[in-house]
């Protein structure tokens, strides 16, 4: 019996048929190391979608997959008003609208931050003496570093344009200083990258690890938040006119991957 069977059993209920299949393409998905928010996105749904009575079995089975309970948090609507959810939102823009580009980013970025915790994963297991991954963990950042145009984008044109909306008192200067503890755990990590160069992997590692540990829920829940809050709130609220020049602010990302 295959471990979502396993935990069926346990709890002593079976799922529909069709909910079996449906749960069996996400999971093998899931193995197979697909990344990205779009796989988290419709885990969410089809945990959505289940009866109230199937729901624990369902969200048990994807965290034993390695979902984490915040990723399978439901969008998040302003206050229970019925915001826009990030996949309605993607839906109804065209491909070439500001907020589009600002969501494939988080995708990207979502997928790049899978990559670079699973380099850290095989890092902690590497020995002393095996052949130095500080190529891997350069380029890591050197891939991250590409997404600043993103990062501009928002703090000199879409934030600005949000001033004043209906969101928490320190919520722009709250992403902003994400924004920079990202940037400053990117700077960490590439002088730990020249320490590995250097020979120094046992010292390196532990620090790797720890900076890591933070930066992934960081930017996880920077993204969650900016996809089911602001970037809704943004569509419903920021004028029409004003759209072209925050598309012109992101201009190329300098390395897309």
């Amino acid at each position: 019996m295959n471990r979502a069977g396993e935990r069926w059993a346990h709890w002593g209920m079976a799922l529909d048929e069709t909910r079996i299949d449906q749960l069996r393409r996400i999971l093998e998905r899931l193995h197979a190391g697909e990344p990205g928010e779009r796989l988290r996105q419709e885990a969410r749904a089809f945990l959505a979608s289940v009866p109230q009575d199937e729901t624990v079995i369902v969200q048990d089975v994807l965290i034993d997959a390695g979902l984490t309970p915040h990723e399978l948090r439901p969008p998040a609507g302003l206050g229970g008003d019925g915001s826009e959810s990030p996949e309605a939102l993607a839906l109804r823009l065209p491909p070439s609208h500001a907020l589009t580009l600002l969501m494939a980013d988080h995708e990207r970025l979502g997928g790049l931050l899978s990559d670079l915790e699973h380099f850290n994963r095989r890092l902690q297991t590497l020995a002393s003496d095996s052949p130095p991954e500080a190529g891997v963990l350069a380029d890591l950042v050197e891939r991250f570093g590409a997404f600043e145009p993103h990062f501009r984008c928002e703090e000199l044109a879409l934030y600005p344009a949000l001033d004043g909306a209906d969101l928490p008192d320190d919520g722009l200067e709250r992403l902003v200083r994400e924004h920079q503890e990202v940037r400053e755990a990117l700077d960490q990590l590439a002088e730990l990258a020249r320490q590995i160069a250097d020979g120094q992997l046992d010292r390196a590692r532990a620090r790797v690890d720890h900076v890591v540990s933070l930066l992934g829920p960081l930017l996880r829940d920077h993204i969650h938040f900016e996809n089911t809050v602001l970037y809704p709130l943004a569509a419903r609220t920021i004028r029409s006119g004003t759209w072209h020049a925050i598309r012109r602010s992101r201009g190329p990302l300098s390395r897309p991957r």
